[in-house]
């Protein structure tokens, strides 16, 4: 079966299927993710979210819409998509401390929205207080980056020398303190 006939499938499903049924739903993302990728646009993904905000397949479409605009070099919109994302989980009581912190820790790498996505990770941080410190010391390292792409080099190595105390025998977080701290004295 080649990847051209697998819209018409779910273009029949869809056909076939009552308008308010979930089989619906999940044609029309289907076909919205396949249109989408055959295209390298977000534009079928835009769609499907405007015609069906709420569906199960919200995270989908969205994280396919970033995946889209990254392989399409467009940063701004990435990272605004991705932001708009995890503003509608915010307001619908989904926020996570990984939701928080995937979407601050993907900042870093874009370089984009970085004083939203501090406080996005300081707030996942706050989240998990009573968490394993492994899983305190993956979010605050976070938390570091942002801080070290943000040029607060002080601040970043002391929250990674907490991540230090947190997991002693985990090297990484060593060799991230030695980077902000590097990237001090080159300035």
């Amino acid at each position: 079966m080649t990847s051209k006939k697998i819209p018409v499938l779910w273009s029949k499903i869809a056909e076939l299927v009552p308008k308010d049924s979930a089989d619906y739903v999940t044609a029309k993302y289907q076909i919205a993710e396949y249109t989408a990728m055959a295209d390298k646009a977000a534009k079928p993904l835009q769609k499907f979210l405007t015609q069906f905000p709420d569906s199960p397949y919200t995270e989908n479409a969205y994280m396919g819409m970033v995946r889209a605009y990254h392989r399409a070099g467009d940063l701004d919109k990435e990272a605004d998509t991705y932001k708009e994302f995890v503003e509608k989980e915010i307001a619908a009581g989904n926020e996570s401390p990984g939701l928080l912190n995937g979407y601050a820790w993907h900042m870093t790498e874009i370089e984009k929205n970085l004083n939203d996505a501090l406080m996005k990770v300081q707030k996942a941080v706050a989240m998990l207080d009573s968490a394993s410190a492994k899983s305190r010391a993956q979010v605050m390292d976070t938390e570091g980056e942002v801080l070290w792409k943000l040029g607060k080099i002080p601040e970043a190595a002391q929250v990674e020398q907490q991540c230090i105390e947190l997991q002693p025998d985990d090297a990484y977080y060593q060799k991230q303190k030695a980077k902000f701290l590097q990237e001090s004295k080159g300035a």
